[in-house]
């Protein structure tokens, strides 16, 4: 979803449990929440990361119950470490009640799929995020991921004999087929928040499939088969 204002901001995050806004760092820096009722986490200056520590912290808290909205707010989360985000998805699986938690991102792909696929994503119009091409070790990887997203059922596996089969996948293939998912994953994103299709939303729980199951040592031409038919 689109927003025209900063300021926009806290009134957006107060309707949901759980929102992601792609601004520019010097722009989430400026917004201020009026309530009083914030938990704010920053990476660490020395690291530039966010630690899992920070997150138990935030787990810890959350153990409080609120009988008012309280803001969680994580600045820069594109700085999450992988355990961090780990943390961070199983707390979003159970929110607590009265909870709002808020990510400011320059980078949505920077994130896990499934941290994007539980939150509504907000998109400050001006700054033009959606115009940017997703990035790419080469044009082939996006050649894949549009195939994958276009595909029919029936053409799926000579698609996945394909992908393997390239020596330039080969030679890190689980990892490259991972990177392959992750750019068919933020076109779909994309490519819906530029023109409103709501069949590029209906593909994505495919692909977030898709990408656990990989990510899970699944074999990859099964399940490129079985989850994106």
């Amino acid at each position: 979803m689109f927003f025209d204002d900063p300021a926009q901001i806290p009134e957006l995050a107060a309707k949901s449990g759980f929102s992601i806004f792609a601004i520019k760092d010097t722009v989430g820096e400026t917004v201020k929440f009026p309530s009083k009722n914030i938990l704010e986490v920053k990476p660490d200056p020395q690291t530039g990361k966010i630690t899992i520590e920070k997150i138990r912290e935030i787990i810890d808290f959350c153990k409080v119950e609120q009988k008012n909205p309280f803001y969680i707010i994580i600045r820069n989360a594109e700085k999450l470490n992988e355990f961090a985000e780990n943390a961070l998805l199983k707390l979003l699986e159970e929110p607590a009640k009265n909870y709002h938690f808020v990510l400011f991102t320059n980078n949505t792909s920077a994130l896990l799929e499934t941290i994007l696929s539980r939150g509504d994503i907000y998109i400050l119009r001006s700054q033009n995020i959606l115009e940017k091409s997703v990035n790419a070790p080469s044009n082939d990887y996006r050649a894949y991921a549009k195939q994958l997203i276009t595909a029919k059922p029936a053409d799926l596996l000579s698609l996945a004999e394909t992908i393997t089969k390239d020596t330039k996948i080969k030679k890190n293939l689980r990892e490259n087929v991972l990177i392959i998912i992750g750019i068919a994953i933020e076109t779909l994103y994309k490519s819906y928040f530029k023109t409103g299709n709501l069949s590029f939303i209906a593909k994505l729980p495919n692909f977030l499939t898709l990408e656990e199951n990989i990510r899970k040592n699944g074999h990859i031409k099964l399940h490129i088969v079985a989850d994106l038919c």
